[in-house]
C-alpha cells in the first residue's frame, strides 16, 4: 500500500529557478507526450482568447500608475510615506508549489515525487494577463497528475530491484526573465528522473502580452524573422564549429532541423524575451547530443535590435542581467562593448564555516568571507558607467545576504552586506526593480519594495513601505479588544474614516513600513490601516500591548 502526500506550499520569496542536464531514454516519450498536451492546451488557450478580447483590459488602462510603480514623476506620499519616481513598470508576481510524493510504508523511502510551479501576478490591471498565468500553470499540473498513476507503478517497480539508485522526480519551475507593461516572458524548466544513469531536462519559453495576456510567437516581436532566422543560424555554426582540432559538435542534419523549426509551421521555437534581447534555446538531442546540454543563442538588442519590434523594446533604465555560477563571459563589465571574463563563485572550504566569496574581472580577483552558501549574482550597469555585481547568499535558516562587488573598470572591489534582502527575478531595470526582504513588525513577514539603483551601487526605495507577500491572503490575525483604525476603500489610506474595530474582527496584512503602520484588508473586502508604537513583541495599539490587541500573531524564533 502506497503513502501519499499531497500539498500546496506557498512561497515567500521572488521567484527562483534551477536548472540541470540529462534525459533518460525512458523519459523521452514523456516529454513528447507532455509537449503534445502543452500544444493542445495551448490551441484551447488562444481560442478561449479570441473570446475574450473584446473583454480584455486595453494597454491604456494596464498602464494606470499603481503605488508600487507609479508612473507619474514627482513625490506622492502615501501612509506618510514618500513615493519617488519609479521609472518603469515592473510587475510584482509571487509563488507558490504544488506537491505530491509517494513513499514505501516501511522504509518511509520516497517512490516518486511531483511538483510544479503557481504564479500570481499581482498588480491590478493586469488581471486578464493574470488568468493566461493561471491557465498555463494549472495545465501543467493537470498534465502531470494525469501520469501519475502511471508513472508511480513504474517507480513503485524500479524501487522494488536490489540495485536500484535514487527515486522518481518530476519538477516544473519557472524562472522569470521580464515583467513590465510590455511583455511578461518565463522559461517553464522541466527536471526528471525516472532511473538510468542521469535524469533529463527540457526549457520551454513562455512569452505574454503584458495587456492582454495572450501568447506571442517569436514571429509577433521579430520585424525581420528571416534576419532573426539568419542571425541564430550564424551562431549556431559558430558552435558547430567548435575548437581547433575538435570537430563538428553538433547534428550532421541540425539546419534542417533548425529550418523546420522556424518555417515549418506550428511554434515549435523554444525563446524568451528579456531586457537584454531574445533567447532562442534548442533542448537536448534537439541539435545536439546529450553531452552538449541545452544550447542558448542570445540576440542582444545591443546588436539586433533593428530585427525586432519597437514596442517590445526595453524603455528606460540600465541592465540587470543574471550572473552564472562560474565564469560567464557574456557579460561587458569594463563599459567598452567588449564581453570580459567574469567568474562569480562562493563555497565553504573543508574544514571552515564561512564562504569565500570570489568575483573576478579578466582574471583580476576581490575575495570577501561571508556566512552563508551561494544562490545567485546579478550585473547591475548603472546609468552613470558604473557597473556593480550583486551576489545572493542564504545562511543559516535561509537568512538572505547580498554581498556587493563594484566592477567598474575591471577591478572588483568588494563595497558592503544588504541583509535580509533577496534579489532573484527583477525582470526589470535599474530605475525600478524589485527586491524582498524579512521583517518582525506585528509578526514575522517577508515583503517588497520597487528600488532603483543609486549612484553608490545601493539599493534606493521608489517607495517606503513593504507590500506583503500573498497581498493579505496567507496569514490573519483576529481583534481582541476594541482598537482604533482608519478604513477606506483602497489599501492607499490617504482620506479615510476613522472607526473602532470590532472584537472578532478578521483582518490579513497588506502592506506595512514596518515600523508603525500595517494596512489590513477586511473580510468586507475594505482596508484598514492601524498605527503601532515601540518595538517588535512590546509594541502597543492605543497604548495595549500587540498580544492583547489580536489573536494569531505570529513571530519566528
Amino acid at each position: 500500500m502506497k503513502k501519499t502526500a499531497v500539498f500546496l506550499i506557498g512561497v515567500t520569496v521572488l521567484l527562483s529557478a534551477c536548472s540541470s542536464a540529462g534525459e533518460s531514454t525512458q523519459t523521452a516519450q514523456t516529454v513528447e507526450e507532455s509537449t503534445a498536451s502543452q500544444e493542445e492546451s495551448a490551441e484551447e488557450t488562444e481560442s478561449a482568447k479570441e473570446e475574450e478580447t473584446d473583454a480584455a483590459p486595453t494597454q491604456e488602462a494596464a498602464e494606470e500608475p499603481t503605488s508600487e510603480a507609479p508612473a507619474e514623476s514627482g513625490e506622492e506620499t502615501v501612509n506618510g510615506s514618500v513615493i519617488t519616481d519609479s521609472g518603469p513598470t515592473v510587475l510584482h508576481v509571487t509563488t507558490s508549489f504544488h506537491y505530491r510524493s509517494d513513499s514505501d510504508e516501511t522504509t518511509y523511502e520516497p517512490i516518486l515525487t511531483m511538483d510544479s510551479v503557481t504564479m500570481t501576478i499581482q498588480d491590478p490591471g493586469y488581471e486578464t494577463l493574470n488568468d493566461s498565468v493561471n491557465r498555463y500553470w494549472d495545465g501543467v499540473w493537470d498534465d502531470m497528475q494525469s501520469s501519475y498513476d502511471e508513472l508511480y507503478q513504474e517507480a513503485k517497480s524500479y524501487h522494488e530491484e536490489e540495485y536500484h539508485s535514487g527515486y522518481y522526480t518530476v519538477s516544473r519551475d519557472a524562472s522569470i526573465q521580464r515583467a513590465d507593461d510590455r511583455i511578461f516572458s518565463f522559461l517553464d524548466q522541466e527536471e526528471w528522473y525516472s532511473g538510468g544513469a542521469h535524469g533529463g531536462s527540457y526549457q520551454r519559453g513562455v512569452n505574454m502580452d503584458a495587456a492582454t495576456g495572450q501568447i506571442l510567437t517569436l514571429k509577433d516581436v521579430a520585424k525581420d524573422y528571416d534576419q532573426v532566422y539568419a542571425a541564430v543560424t550564424e551562431e549556431l555554426a559558430r558552435i558547430d564549429a567548435g575548437e581547433e582540432d575538435v570537430g563538428p559538435l553538433l547534428f550532421e542534419d541540425y539546419k534542417d532541423t533548425v529550418s523546420q523549426m522556424f518555417y515549418g509551421g506550428g511554434d515549435a521555437l523554444e525563446w524568451t524575451i528579456s531586457r537584454e534581447g531574445v533567447t532562442v534555446y534548442f533542448n537536448e538531442y534537439v541539435v545536439a547530443s546529450y553531452a552538449m546540454g541545452c544550447i542558448e543563442v542570445p540576440l542582444h538588442f545591443s546588436e539586433f535590435q533593428d530585427l525586432f519590434q519597437e514596442k517590445y523594446l526595453p524603455d528606460g533604465g540600465g541592465l540587470i542581467r543574471l550572473c552564472r555560477w562560474g565564469y560567464d563571459d557574456a557579460a561587458d563589465v569594463t563599459g567598452d562593448g567588449v564581453a570580459d571574463a567574469l567568474s562569480v563563485s562562493a563555497y565553504v572550504p573543508e574544514g571552515e564555516s564561512e564562504s569565500e566569496c570570489t568575483v573576478s574581472v579578466n582574471d583580476v580577483e576581490a575575495v570577501h568571507t561571508e556566512y552563508g552558501s551561494f544562490d545567485s549574482a546579478w550585473v547591475l550597469y548603472g546609468e552613470n558607467g558604473r557597473i556593480w555585481c550583486y551576489v545572493q547568499l542564504f545562511g543559516d535558516n535561509d537568512w538572505p545576504i547580498i554581498a556587493v562587488f563594484e566592477l567598474t573598470g575591471g577591478t572588483p572591489v568588494y563595497v558592503t552586506d544588504l541583509s535580509p534582502m533577496i534579489l532573484r527575478e527583477p525582470g526589470g531595470s535599474t530605475e525600478n526593480f524589485v527586491m524582498s526582504t524579512r521583517m518582525e513588525f506585528l509578526g514575522s513577514y517577508s515583503g517588497w519594495k520597487d528600488y532603483r539603483l543609486g549612484e553608490d551601487g545601493l539599493p534606493e526605495a521608489n517607495t517606503d513601505f513593504y507590500t506583503l507577500y500573498g497581498y493579505g491572503t496567507d496569514n490573519s490575525v483576529t481583534v481582541k479588544t476594541e482598537i482604533p483604525a482608519t478604513v477606506s476603500a483602497q489599501p492607499d489610506i490617504t482620506d479615510g474614516t476613522e472607526t473602532t474595530l470590532a472584537v472578532g474582527t478578521v483582518l490579513h496584512p497588506v502592506r506595512t513600513d514596518g515600523e508603525s503602520w500595517m494596512v489590513f484588508r477586511m473580510d468586507d473586502g475594505g482596508y484598514c490601516r492601524v498605527q503601532v508604537e515601540g518595538e517588535p513583541f512590546y509594541g502597543t495599539i492605543n497604548g495595549i500591548n500587540e498580544f492583547d490587541c489580536f489573536e494569531g500573531l505570529f513571530y519566528v524564533g
